[in-house]
């Protein structure tokens, strides 16, 4: 659980100038409705020392607030939003937590990634200029309790290809985004969680 944890506790046209950055994060959330695509994630603590494994997966998402966040190596993890509850799902473990999604994504990077606000809702944006061939913006909470320091998106041309957030401890994440397929067609039932046979389920409110 600790892999989906971090998301939660925890995106496109290029500019010349740095004003350019918030634009292209604007126009991700209100014109992308849907896409997939595939990732690579590293977790580092406040020293820089890999804290886990290196992990891998998939995503697929439908605005507003639907989404199926996957992860494949090195464990079976999934995130699964039908727009109205939130499912955790750990295999290993055998155990799916189920809470509001009204409470657990919006001041988290996923209200970002598959919201449909107007991010200056909650977040307090800063440009970071161009780093690494990318173009950066920064996002700070303004709620100070939400678990998270601040998320960073990078993009290149019309696709966002990295995600760094901080969360409460100083540990960093960062998210490289290994394919992205905007537009897609997406089926009704692809946000269904069926909970397994024999699964231990823990409801929060």
């Amino acid at each position: 659980m600790k892999k989906i944890a971090l998301l939660l506790s925890l995106s496109l046209f290029p500019a010349s100038v740095l004003a350019g950055a918030q634009q292209t994060l604007e126009s991700f959330v209100q014109k992308v409705k849907t896409a997939k695509g595939s990732f690579t994630q590293v977790v580092v603590d406040k020293t820089g020392k890999q804290m886990e494994a290196p992990s891998e997966g998939t995503f697929i998402f439908s605005r507003p607030g639907k989404f199926l966040w996957k992860y494949q190596n090195p464990y079976e993890q999934e995130m699964i939003c039908n727009g109205k509850d939130l499912y955790l799902w750990d295999k290993d473990l055998e155990q799916v937590t189920i809470r509001a999604a009204s409470g657990a994504i919006p001041q988290s990077p996923a209200s970002i990634l598959f919201g449909g606000k107007s991010i200056t809702q909650d977040w307090i944006v800063k440009e970071l200029g161009e780093r690494d061939g990318l173009l950066w913006v920064q996002l700070v909470p303004k709620n100070e309790t939400a678990g998270i320091g601040y998320v960073s998106f990078g993009f290149r041309e019309q696709t966002p290809k990295k995600i760094e957030f901080m969360g409460s401890f100083g540990e960093k994440t960062t998210l490289d985004i290994t394919s992205f397929e905007p537009g897609i067609s997406v089926p009704s039932n692809t946000f269904n969680f069926q909970i397994p046979k024999g699964t231990d389920v823990v409801r929060m409110k």
